[in-house]
C-alpha cells in the first residue's frame, strides 16, 4: 500500500490524498489519525473546516477563511491556535461560528478570531479572551476557566458564560443580552447600558458577591438560584427585576433598589421581612410576590405602595398579606 503524504502545498493535493475528508457541501474534516503534519497555507474556499484530535505536531495555515465555520475538537496537546481564523457567515440568518471544544491544553488564541459566534467549552487552561478576538453575534463560554475578557464585545445577540471562572470583563460588553450561569466568582464587569438590555445571573451556587447592577437603561435583570448571596448589590433598572430561588437572601435594602417596573420575588424562603420605608413607593414601580411562605407585609408597606403589591396565583396561606397591625376600620 502506498503511504499517503503528510505535507501539502494546496487543497488539491490534500483532496487527491484524502478524498473521503471532503463532502459535497464544502466541508473538510481533518483528524489526528490521518497523520497530517502540514496543511496548505491557502485553504480558502471551504464552507466548514473541522480539526478533530490534532495536537501541536501539525503546522496550521497562517490564515483559515471559511464561509460557515471552523471547529477544533478533542485536541489534546494543542496549546495554541496560531492561525488567524476568519468565518464570514453566509447570511444574517445563517451566521458563522468558531467552536473550540474539549481542548484541555489550549492556552492561547494567538492568531485571532473574527466570526459571528464563538463557542468555547471544555478548555480549562484558556484564561483569556484577548483583544484579537472579534465577535459580532454571540459568545458562549462553558466549562472553562476564562478569567479575563480583554476585548470589546460588540454583539447583536448575547454573551453567555456557563460554569466558567470569569472574574473580569476588562473590555466593554456591547450586547443586548448578558447571561452568566454557574460562575464561581465575578469581581467586575462593564457593559454598555444603551445596548445591553437584559442581564441574567443564574445557577451559581458558589457565587457569594454580585457586581453593581445600577443602570436604569437596563430593561430587565434576572437573578436566580444563587443560594450563597446574602445581600443584593445596588440595582437600578428601567423595567423589571426578577429574584427567584435565593435561599441566602434575608433582607432587601430599599436604598439600594431603584426599579421603575416590577420587582418580582419568588421562592426566596428566608426573605420574610420586606422594607416598609416611605421611600419604597418611589423606588419600586410595583411589587409582585409569588411562592413566598410566611412573607411579612406591613401595613405601612401596603400603604406606601398604594395598591401596587400583587400576590401570585398560588400564594401560600394566608391568602391575604400578613399585616403587623390590624387594618384600620
Amino acid at each position: 500500500m502506498t503511504q499517503k503524504p503528510t505535507s501539502f502545498d494546496n487543497v488539491r493535493q490534500l483532496k487527491e490524498a484524502f478524498p473521503e475528508a471532503f463532502d459535497d457541501e464544502g466541508r473538510l474534516k481533518i483528524t489526528g489519525e490521518m497523520g497530517i503534519k502540514r496543511l496548505p497555507q491557502d485553504m480558502s474556499g471551504l464552507r466548514y473546516l473541522s480539526l478533530i484530535g490534532i495536537g501541536d505536531d501539525i503546522t496550521l495555515p497562517r490564515r483559515i477563511i471559511t464561509s460557515h465555520g471552523v471547529e477544533f475538537l478533542d485536541c489534546n496537546g494543542l496549546e495554541a491556535i496560531t492561525s488567524q481564523i476568519i468565518v464570514k457567515g453566509e447570511s444574517k440568518y445563517d451566521p458563522g461560528i468558531v467552536r473550540l471544544g474539549k481542548c484541555p491544553d489550549l492556552k492561547y488564541l494567538a492568531g485571532g478570531i473574527k466570526t459571528q459566534n464563538l463557542d468555547i467549552y471544555g478548555c480549562p487552561k484558556l484564561k483569556e479572551i484577548s483583544h484579537n478576538v472579534d465577535i459580532s453575534h454571540t459568545l458562549h463560554v462553558m466549562d472553562s476557566n476564562v478569567s479575563q475578557v480583554n476585548c470589546d464585545l460588540n454583539l447583536t445577540e448575547s454573551v453567555i458564560f456557563t460554569r466558567t471562572l470569569t472574574e473580569r470583563f476588562n473590555g466593554t460588553v456591547r450586547s443586548p443580552k448578558l447571561y452568566l450561569q454557574s460562575l464561581e466568582n465575578l469581581e467586575q464587569f462593564a457593559f454598555r447600558p444603551e445596548i445591553t438590555k437584559m442581564i441574567g445571573i443564574w445557577r451559581c451556587p458558589k457565587l457569594r458577591n454580585l457586581p453593581n447592577l445600577a443602570c436604569e437603561g437596563i430593561q430587565g435583570i434576572s437573578l436566580g438560584e444563587l443560594p450563597s448571596i446574602t445581600s443584593l448589590p445596588e440595582i437600578a433598572c428601567g423595567h423589571d427585576v426578577n429574584l427567584f430561588s435565593m435561599e441566602g437572601l434575608t433582607h432587601l435594602d430599599v436604598n439600594s433598589l431603584k426599579v421603575n417596573g416590577c420587582l418580582e420575588i419568588a421562592d426566596c424562603p428566608n426573605l420574610t421581612e420586606l422594607p416598609d420605608s416611605p421611600a419604597i413607593g418611589n423606588r419600586l414601580g410595583s411589587l409582585n410576590i409569588e411562592k413566598q411562605e410566611g412573607v411579612h407585609v406591613t401595613r405601612a408597606l401596603w400603604d406606601h405602595m398604594d395598591g401596587r403589591i400583587h400576590l401570585g396565583q398560588h400564594p401560600v396561606p394566608p391568602v391575604e398579606p400578613i399585616f403587623d397591625e390590624p387594618s384600620p376600620h
